[in-house]
């Protein structure tokens, strides 16, 4: 009897968590150290004292609510064809200043509305 409700309660239970991250929520600076724990972030060096860190991850693709994770090739994952989300860090204060949402797929992109 108790597996039975387990069971019912499990998917309840998994519908109800909710991604914590949101971009329109960020604080800066931040440190990257934080975000690296939780998400996995491909770096890019730049000689101009910033360094660039990339993630196509959807947890990583919030603002405001939306996801704007999305693919124009599902065969090809790669940065040129995906949605994906671009952090600066300092070089000299170790911490991240800035972000850049790049989204390549139409649909998502008619849905950012933005009140500035």
């Amino acid at each position: 009897m108790k597996s039975i409700i387990t069971l019912l309660l499990l998917p309840l239970l998994m519908a109800c968590q909710v991604n914590s991250f949101d971009l329109d929520k960020l604080s800066f600076p931040v440190e990257i150290a934080t975000l690296e724990k939780k998400y996995e972030l491909n770096t890019n060096s730049d000689l101009s004292g910033i360094i660039v860190y990339n993630s196509t991850n959807p947890a990583l693709l919030q603002f405001s609510g939306y996801s704007f994770s999305g693919t124009l090739n599902k065969q090809d994952p790669s940065i040129l064809s995906t949605n994906y989300v671009s952090f600066y860090e300092n070089r000299t204060t170790n911490k991240v200043n800035a972000y850049r949402l790049e989204i390549k797929t139409t649909k998502k992109r008619r849905n950012l509305k933005v009140d500035w």
